[in-house]
């Protein structure tokens, strides 16, 4: 009751996909420094209806960065919970405020906004013994959601993106694939597996009010 009772309307469920290029490709970079390239964003309103917006960088060879800060920026508006599962998204955000410092108000605001539900398994305010320790959206979904257990699976079995290095890999990708058809195909698998993501955090918590409340 104390954790969900943290969480204001609409709630923004918001998870980033990165890549750690061993050696810099962009300006002001690092070697392995971890680059924000996707975002996808639900919107959940207090009547459960939802919303989606999502970024992906159209030119890989471009530095994303700023673009996708301008972008995130413009979605997640406001005061209310940003919905994140684990603290990826918490440094992701801190390493873009240093390394953007004219965004950095702005970008450690929404940081301060962040409700981790994550917590809700590391903390073991709800547990299940089929997890055996294991607190990974992809283990706790398919357990609160049971009509979506198959769609990261599904993914896979079809060969599609279906975890964060795979999709690090499928960006690189980008860079040098000169076919068209499968560019085209190599981002929409981008785009559906981090829909995914956070589709699968909207599901889970309204699965976690219920067995709170006992009340669908």
């Amino acid at each position: 009751n104390e954790a969900l009772s943290k969480l204001n309307y609409p709630l923004y469920h918001l998870d980033f996909e990165t890549f750690t290029p061993t050696l810099p490709i962009y300006n002001n970079t690092s070697p392995s420094q971890v680059i924000p390239f996707q975002y996808s964003l639900h919107i959940e309103h207090e009547d459960n209806t939802i919303e989606h917006k999502e970024y992906l960088a159209q030119n890989p060879l471009i530095d994303p960065r700023e673009e996708l800060i301008v972008r995130l920026l413009n979605d997640i508006k406001g005061d209310s919970s940003i919905v994140v599962y684990s603290t990826y998204e918490a440094t992701t955000l801190k390493n873009l405020a240093d390394e953007f410092p004219e965004y950095s108000e702005e970008l450690l605001s929404i940081r301060s906004r962040l409700w981790d539900l994550a917590e809700i398994f590391n903390k073991r305010y709800i547990n299940f013994y089929q997890l055996k320790n294991k607190y990974s959206l992809k283990y706790v979904m398919p357990i609160l959601v049971p009509k979506m257990s198959n769609k990261y699976l599904e993914l896979k079995e079809n060969g599609h993106v279906s975890y964060g290095e795979e999709a690090s890999n499928a960006f690189l990708e980008l860079m040098t694939e000169k076919d068209s058809a499968t560019l085209k195909t190599i981002r929409e698998e981008l785009l559906k597996y981090c829909k995914l993501d956070t589709e699968s955090m909207v599901e889970s918590l309204r699965a976690v009010r219920v067995l709170n409340t006992g009340v669908s």
